[in-house]
């Protein structure tokens, strides 16, 4: 990048890229900029080299979706999990609370059910979950819960989900009966 300080105004050059008709000061790579303008680009092409392309978005940007993403995979559950949600309503006392998905950290998990007060994430699986990839990420996010998150990670197929009973689902989350 070739930058050419220009000196003075007579030399009837004009900025390209402002609105209104200034003299140019800087060429760039035969971009006429005005002082401002050149500045802009300076800038931007400074934050253009700090970022990374994982660093595209901010956290908060991140979180949105993340957050978005939840609300959608609550409106479009699976019958498993609508049925696992019930089951789990009925077993569960009223001071007991359970989430459907979940934030920690800056490593965005988000299960099926989360119960706080016992450390407890329930994950229902469909067909997609058979997969190697899939699985390999599941071990993966499965040992973050585990190690850094303290959590208990149940796995449940939907057939499970489905046939499991009341007396089934209290044993797994182990409340007195």
């Amino acid at each position: 990048m070739a930058v050419k300080k220009l000196k003075g105004w007579k030399h009837g050059l004009k900025c390209e890229h402002c609105r209104r008709i200034k003299p140019a000061k800087y060429i760039v790579d035969g971009s006429k900029y005005c002082k401002q303008c050149y500045k802009r680009f300076t800038r931007l092409q400074h934050i253009l080299k700090k970022q990374s392309p994982t660093e595209k978005y901010s956290f908060r940007s991140k979180q949105k979706t993340v957050t978005e993403r939840i609300k959608n995979l609550r409106r479009r559950a699976t019958p498993a999990e609508l049925c696992f949600r019930e089951k789990l309503k009925k077993c569960c006392p009223v001071k007991f609370k359970f989430q459907r998905g979940f934030i920690k950290g800056r490593y965005y998990a988000i299960v099926d059910f989360h119960i706080p007060s016992r450390n407890i994430c329930i994950e229902i699986d469909g067909e997609y979950h058979n997969r190697e990839k899939q699985q390999a990420k599941d071990k993966r996010r499965d040992k973050w819960l585990t190690t850094v998150r303290k959590q208990k990670v149940i796995r449940l197929t939907n057939d499970e989900a489905f046939s499991i009973t009341l007396r089934k689902i209290k044993e797994l989350i182990a409340l007195p009966k």
